[in-house]
């Protein structure tokens, strides 16, 4: 099973948005994929869930963390693949360090739950929390490679800044293997001095990572926010919009590199 980080240290860059995009078109191409989610604000399970709520008595991350529960048990189908849900309200992600903080294997529980499950699926895509916490790094350990969306911004390119060092330290002293796929930016208005200016840092930037900038950025959409309200992907929402086009280029890059072993 190939794993997906997708990262930035920085909120508001399309993380989510990506995430389930990235399940949607993966699905779609008749894989089987886990996602899974990693952030406290549970977006990615509410837009998988779609209308559906979460069971009351189903296990979430939290529970799969701690060791509460199988991985295996915690899974759930839905629309477009599998989901390993974020936490509800009593038990909740942000909280999860009060958990395991002192548990010497505290950064490795993800990657040894998703090692438990791995025959099932082709593909894991875990979506992140907008920090360089427990969480982040449980992602990044257990990843194979690292999807990094940026918009055009100061902040969102200090956010690659900072996630190098994050990646550096993973690959010394938990993951040496951790590949860099690409940088890819999202919410684009191409005709503007800044997203010119944005794509020229985002480039130098992936350079200094060992990476590069995918070569279709995904444009800024009025459908994204729409197919969002709607709890569902853009290729169910709008399939023959050219911000799907967009993300399909995406998954289609995507492929190509994990094709290639990189």
């Amino acid at each position: 099973m190939y794993t997906f980080a997708i990262v930035n240290q920085k909120g508001g860059v399309g993380k989510t948005t990506t995430a389930v995009q990235l399940v949607a078109g993966l699905s779609e191409r008749g894989y089987r994929v886990l996602a899974c989610d990693m952030d406290a604000q549970a977006n990615l399970t509410g837009t998988l869930l779609g209308e559906e709520s979460l069971p009351e008595d189903a296990p979430t991350m939290y529970e799969v963390l701690t060791g509460e529960a199988q991985p295996g048990e915690s899974v759930l189908e839905v629309r477009r693949g599998h989901l390993l849900p974020a936490s509800r309200a009593n038990k909740n992600l942000s909280i999860i360090d009060a958990a395991i903080g002192n548990h010497p294997d505290k950064l490795y529980r993800l990657r040894e739950a998703l090692s438990k499950v791995a025959d099932r699926f082709d593909f894991a895509v875990v979506d992140t929390p907008p920090a360089r916490d427990t969480l982040a790094y449980n992602a990044l350990a257990a990843a194979t490679g690292v999807v990094i969306p940026t918009i055009a911004g100061e902040y969102s390119l200090d956010g690659i800044a900072d996630l190098a060092d994050s990646i550096d330290k993973t690959r010394r002293y938990a993951n040496p293997g951790l590949s860099i796929l690409g940088v890819l930016i999202t919410q684009h208005r191409a005709n503007t001095k800044l997203a010119q200016g944005m794509a020229e840092g985002a480039a130098a930037m992936a350079a200094d990572l060992g990476t590069r900038v995918f070569p279709r950025p995904i444009r800024e959409a009025v459908a994204i926010g729409e197919s969002q309200a709607c709890y569902t992907d853009i290729f169910d929402y709008a399939p023959r919009s050219e911000v799907a086009g967009d993300y399909r280029a995406m998954v289609d890059e995507i492929l190509e590199e994990v094709a290639d072993g990189r």
